[in-house]
Order: structure tokens, then sequence, then C-alpha cells
């Protein structure tokens, strides 16, 4: 069986019970109560995008991992998202929401045992994104190129692109939320609906299957 954050049922689990929806045991038992619970989150994931839109698959997708209250803020982020001003000819997808610890800890090893650069600094359970409540984005151009992936190619300097994701930051923080690019080792990316202050008791509380946001 398929389901979000398959095969990791029991972060499933304790996803749909942080967000209201699961109240059985934490037992990774996909049976009838997860079920229903998940029926009971698609559901809402669907009404959200009907009251605030749809974008692109990539962005539908990643938001539909978030937590209720964070696809509305998400989605709301989206649909306003022409407020960043970014350069004519750029747009802004999301490209990444929740994971599961060990998707993490898979996204830890890059850069480092793994192939590829560096673009994470926490180990699973140590991010926001393991919670859902946070999101990264990615700016495309008109081809649909990723313009991270230009700098390496001489096409963009690496200042200019962190100008592109400042502009978006600054509208984020502008709706309230909490910024990567305001870190000791800025992530310009990312977005979360929490302080990273909160880290250890957002980690308590998703453990523990109560409401996060």
């Amino acid at each position: 069986m398929s389901f979000l954050f398959s095969p990791d049922s029991k972060f499933l689990q304790r996803f749909l019970s942080s967000g209201g929806f699961y109240k059985g045991d934490i037992d990774g038992d996909v049976g009838s109560g997860t079920q229903a619970a998940l029926g009971e989150f698609d559901a809402q994931t669907k009404q959200v995008a009907n009251d605030l839109g749809s974008f692109d698959r990539t962005t539908d997708s990643k938001i539909g991992s978030m937590l209720i209250p964070t696809q509305r803020k998400a989605r709301e982020f989206m649909k306003n998202i022409s407020q960043a001003n970014v350069s004519p000819g750029l747009s802004v997808r999301i490209i990444s929401g929740t994971r599961t610890y060990d998707e993490q800890d898979e996204l830890f090893e890059q850069g480092r045992t793994k192939k590829g650069k560096i673009v994470t600094h926490a180990h699973g359970g140590f991010s926001n994104h393991n919670f859902g409540i946070a999101w990264d984005v990615g700016i495309f151009n008109e081809k649909g190129e990723y313009i991270d992936d230009l700098i390496d190619k001489g096409r963009m300097t690496s200042k200019a692109v962190d100008a592109e994701y400042k502009k978006v930051g600054a509208y984020g923080k502008s709706l309230g939320l909490f910024w990567g690019g305001d870190w000791t080792k800025p992530d310009y990316p990312h977005f979360q609906m929490r302080d990273n202050d909160e880290l250890a008791s957002i980690r308590d509380t998703f453990a523990d299957g109560r409401a996060i946001v």
C-alpha cells in the first residue's frame, strides 16, 4: 500500500495526530483509523486548494505534505507571490515540503558521504521540515531552469541569485513567516511557521502527536 510519507507509517500517524486527524496508537499499522484520518486530511487539503488556488504540480504536491495551517499559509504565500517582485522572466515555486526523519538523514549525507552539494546542516528531527511547518522555494527562469544551477554555468552570479531570494524572503517575512535568510548560516530558500528557538519543544510536541500550529 502506498500512502503519504510511505513507507514510514509511524511518521504518518504522528503527522496526522499532530494535525488533529488521528486519535489512535502510534503503532505503524495503517488500518481503518489511520486511513480514515488520512481521508479527512486529504479532504481538507483539497478544500484549502479550492479556497486559495492551485499552482504548478510540484508546488501543489509539496504543499500537500504540510499540516493544514501551513498549507493555508503556503497557498497564501504563492497566491500573492507577485508581491515579491522578482526580476522579469523569473517565477517562484515551492520545491520542498515535509520530510520524514529518514529522508532528512539521507539529505544530510548529500555533499558528505554522497555526491552533490551540501543542502542542509540538520539531521532528522532537527529541521522544521520534519514537522509539517516549513517549505523551500526555488526560482526558475522562463526556460524552466533553476537559477541556482546557472551559477556554475557562469550565467548568473551568486550575488544576483541571492538578491532574488532576498526579495522573496522580505515578502515572506511580511506575511509573518520565519525566513532562513536571517540565520547565522543563511538558507535563503527556506520559510517556516515557527522560530528555530522552539525546535526542541516542537520536536517533543510532534513525537507526542500534539498540535504544533
